[in-house]
């Protein structure tokens, strides 16, 4: 059942009878109460002319369809909705319960998108839904209107892409410490302090397009001492907007045309999930591409697995229930890209972040599919990190969730052994090589970290090593998939 919504605005392609189906499937699962408004928006964008051809609803251009012919196809179009018998019904429905149930039919002019923001603003939606036609403006939508706005998946099902936003003072200061402090009633993330350091989450649904200055202002100048780190796609600098701790990221390519970078970005900041480390929003002034997230404030999963390695006495080595919440912690957030349709394309230690409270947050999802040339032969693997790719990947340089998922499976296999992807041990090979005679005699205790000692649990051990064994598999169409095995994980695991 779909929630319910005081103000539902669904659009759709007039031009497209056979779409209806999937919209006339939405509408009757909706739940109204008396005093709710449905409108049902038929988007007309071409018409037959007198040549018999069709043509677009373009009234500026010499081809296009005169005003007599789009006007009596406009009537056409909306009869056919009328006498629409399912529509028909839902009517008489809604007209029983007390809802209000308009149908309209408008022509797409030059740009079919303007005329679907300015229905939505005359009719004061408070929830858009999107047919699959109406998909590629989705990003253009989300940028004009406020409201709650999703769209109708391949197989009828409703993907949100954006909550209802409240609007704020434009004022850059109040901004920033409203997302700080949490002031405009949005929902929160489920422990957004961290016990140790304090460190905040922002809200779920806070996000926007950032100035250059500010974030200019925000880094002291993108200053050495706010330096974080280089990554395949760009530099990493931590910042401070009044109180709110962000992570910004300046891209090495300026390839990206501004529409092109908003249009990329703005659907991965539209990401919310406990274990993802939140895309805030971006900024494209000029020739800058910069992306900007939230501050995550225990480094990456990584620098503790590294830092441990080599024997440094600043850290303490994960003990097993700390592995086992990373694990389960990351394997939602991989779960919840898959689920919406985000390869995440670098999955591994350093794209894992972690909190003082070992909560895993995963970063830098759906950049190698989004940024030009990244592939296997273009993103600068080392031997350390080509144990991550796939059999499919190294040869085709295609990422998939399958891709993901060996990736996943690599992690694990290091939270288990403690092992780097090119530690001496190994001799020579890589992790996944040296673990596969291990994996087929059963020889769990050979892969044990054992500097974890006894501490850990033997049912886990042994279902952690069957998870990473289906993850490994060469065939990709032999491996788990996220969406089906997350669910499993015994959430007692997140301790």
């Amino acid at each position: 059942m779909i929630s319910e919504a005081k103000r539902l605005l669904v659009i759709g392609n007039a031009s497209k009878a056979a779409r209806r189906s999937a919209i006339k499937a939405l509408l009757w699962s909706c739940s109204f109460q008396p005093g709710d408004k449905l409108m049902l928006l038929g988007v007309l964008r071409k018409v037959n002319n007198r040549s018999g051809y069709r043509s677009k609803m373009d009234l500026s251009s010499i081809f296009g369809a005169n005003q007599k012919t789009v006007q009596d196809e406009l009537a056409v179009k909306k009869k056919e909705y009328i006498n629409d018998g399912e529509i028909n019904s839902l009517s008489q429905k809604c007209k029983i319960s007390g809802i209000e149930f308009h149908i309209e039919v408008q022509q797409a002019g030059d740009s079919p998108r303007e005329v679907a923001v300015r229905a939505a603003r005359d009719f004061g939606a408070t929830w858009v839904i999107l047919d699959k036609h109406m998909k590629k403006d989705k990003v253009y939508l989300m940028e004009q209107l406020p409201c709650r706005i999703s769209v109708v998946k391949h197989n009828n099902a409703i993907k949100d892409l954006q909550q209802m936003r409240v609007t704020v003072d434009p004022d850059v200061k109040r901004i920033s410490r409203d997302a700080a402090c949490g002031s405009h009633g949005n929902e929160e993330f489920q422990n957004p302090v961290c016990s140790v350091c304090r460190n905040r989450r922002p809200k779920i649904g806070w996000k926007r397009n950032f100035t250059f200055e500010e974030l200019q202002a925000a880094t002291e100048g993108f200053s050495a001492k706010n330096f974080i780190a280089q990554s395949t796609f760009g530099f990493l600098y931590r910042g401070e907007l009044n109180g709110l701790k962000i992570v910004v990221k300046q891209m090495k390519s300026t390839s990206f045309q501004q529409e092109e970078f908003t249009s990329s970005f703005s659907a991965l900041s539209g990401a919310r999930h406990e274990n993802l480390a939140v895309l805030l929003g971006i900024c494209s002034e000029g020739n800058h591409r910069i992306l900007v997230y939230e501050y995550i404030c225990n480094r990456s999963l990584e620098f503790h697995l590294s830092e441990y390695l080599l024997g440094r006495s600043l850290i303490r080595p994960l003990n097993w229930d700390q592995r086992m919440k990373i694990a389960f912690g990351a394997a939602k957030g991989l779960k919840y890209l898959h689920e919406n349709d985000i390869v995440h394309g670098k999955f591994r230690p350093s794209n894992i972040l972690l909190t003082h409270d070992h909560e895993a947050r995963v970063g830098n999802f759906g950049l190698s599919t989004v940024e030009h040339g990244a592939s296997f032969f273009s993103s600068g693997a080392t031997f350390g990190k080509l144990v991550y790719y796939a059999p499919e990947y190294a040869e085709l340089g295609k990422a998939s969730t399958k891709t993901d998922c060996f990736a996943f499976g690599v992690m694990l296999l290091q939270l288990i052994t403690g092992l780097g992807t090119a530690d001496p041990i190994l001799r020579g090979k890589n992790l996944v090589r040296w673990a596969r005679p291990l994996l087929k005699d059963r020889n769990y205790p050979g892969l044990l970290d054992q500097r974890i000692g006894d501490s850990y649990d033997i049912h886990q051990l042994f279902w952690i090593i069957r998870v990473a064994e289906k993850c490994l598999k060469k065939n990709p169409h032999s491996r788990i998939s996220m969406e089906k095995h997350e669910c499993r994980w015994s959430p007692h695991w997140a301790t």
